[in-house]
């Protein structure tokens, strides 16, 4: 296939050949669940930040008070700032990390195995053997980006397995085999279905 992307170095085996090296697309940033998780942090964000104001109004205004009760007022302030900071973290940050993510990976497709490796920071490695391969599942969007799954995975497994993706502690395609967000998904189950085809003609 043209348009390969190798900018790694891998370690090949005997007699392997890279057919396909590609990476997720960073044109989608937003999926379906956006639109329960964007008025969450526009809450918790403006919410948190009024509650901290009008809880620091409270304290400013009390007089004749010791420094230990001062220090009581600034208790509910402290509380509520990871609300706050969760809600940046759903409005904005979550976009950012995303799309580091996506740009730190990199699938590669060979004669027999296909592989999912992390660049950076991340630096991780993980192979599946083409014969391992259960099924090639596409989880396809509105634009024509899709989504490849190795293993025989139910549809709500599917979905969370979208969403998390963009949490970096939670790295779901090393939990399990996914290329995430690929423009050419079509193609690229084309040449495992054939990959893995040819494995069973030689194995007969």
């Amino acid at each position: 296939m043209n348009n390969m992307i190798i900018d790694i170095k891998m370690d090949l085996l005997s007699g392997e050949v890279i057919l396909w090296s590609g990476k997720p697309s960073i044109k989608k940033v937003f999926n379906s669940i956006d639109f329960i998780l964007i008025p969450l942090g526009i809450i918790w964000t403006f919410g948190g930040i009024f509650y901290q104001k009008m809880a620091n109004d409270i304290r400013l205004m009390a007089i004749n008070v010791s420094e230990i009760e001062k220090f009581i007022y600034l208790i509910p302030i402290l509380i509520v700032t990871p609300v706050i900071l969760l809600g940046l973290y759903l409005l904005f940050i979550r976009y950012l990390v995303k799309v580091f993510i996506k740009s730190k990976t990199r699938y590669i497709l060979t004669n027999c195995r296909i592989c999912i490796i992390q660049k950076g920071i991340l630096k991780r490695e993980k192979y599946l053997n083409i014969k391992n391969i259960e099924v090639v599942d596409i989880y396809k969007n509105k634009n024509n980006i899709g989504t490849l799954f190795f293993k025989k995975t139910p549809q709500i497994i599917k979905d969370i397995s979208i969403i998390l993706m963009e949490i970096p502690w939670i790295p779901t395609n090393f939990n399990s085999f996914i290329f995430f967000d690929l423009t050419d998904a079509i193609n690229v189950k084309e040449v495992i279905d054939n990959c893995k085809n040819q494995e069973n003609i030689t194995n007969a």
